[in-house]
């Protein structure tokens, strides 16, 4: 996490127990302005206690209404510092880090197919060239957290048609391998994956309920079983 994220969490993590601390303070002076109210004690009309009394209820509302304006603002900054951990995390997250470096190769070899018709416009050579930097720095830092991280970077080399592979919680029969990704049965049918192994769900081709089928990209994947691991843990 870079200094300026943390320091930004920091802050609102901040913000929030202050709000929470004056919450807690116009909670407790609430209590004490209607204390006198204990037990259902009515306002007496006439009595010579009917002006504190209001006054007291008075103050006790205005009190509640801040507590209440203290606790939204507590909940608005604590969803603000979670949401910024949230973004951190999924920046490092490995498959995000995957699918981030196919983008930039994408990006590197448009780059080059632009800057060989580039020639006569130095000015926009230039800007490729300047830009062809930044993303050979990016590949190079986002390969080095992958690889630091010691994901398994799958491939097409990793699977053969019926092997399954593992993504978003579930098996996914293979039905070909294709050079960035495996097609799958259809997406939107997974709920009609019946069959269990280790208390997750088996999607196999059979169970597919439509005509059309859809790919996992191999960023996304996270697992492999082979056909016949796979019969075996089903038979068993």
């Amino acid at each position: 996490m870079d200094d300026r994220t943390a320091d930004r969490i920091d802050r609102y993590t901040e913000y929030a127990a202050k709000a929470r601390g004056r919450a807690r303070a116009a909670y407790a002076a609430g209590d004490t302005h209607s204390g006198r109210f204990a037990g259902g004690q009515p306002i007496l009309r006439g009595h010579h206690s009917e002006k504190s009394a209001r006054r007291a209820r008075n103050r006790s509302d205005a009190a509640m209404r801040r507590a209440i304006e203290a606790e939204r603002a507590a909940k608005y900054w604590e969803h603000k510092a979670n949401a910024a951990r949230r973004r951190e995390e999924q920046k490092h997250n490995p498959g995000v880090i995957q699918r981030r470096i196919v983008r930039l190769e994408a990006e590197q070899r448009e780059i080059t197919r632009r800057r060989a018709d580039a020639k006569g416009n130095a000015e926009y050579a230039a800007q490729l060239d300047a830009r062809a930097d930044e993303v050979t720095a990016q590949l190079a830092e986002n390969r080095a957290e992958l690889a630091e991280s010691g994901t398994k970077v799958w491939g097409k080399a990793d699977f053969a048609r019926g092997d399954f592979v593992f993504c978003d919680g579930m098996w996914w029969e293979t039905k070909r391998v294709n050079a960035r990704s495996v097609t799958v049965a259809a997406v939107v049918g997974f709920t009609h994956a019946r069959a269990r192994v280790g208390g997750k769900r088996v999607y196999r081709l059979a169970d597919n309920p439509y005509d059309w089928t859809d790919t996992i990209p191999y960023t996304k994947v996270t697992g492999r079983m082979s056909a016949a691991d796979m019969a075996a843990r089903l038979a068993g």
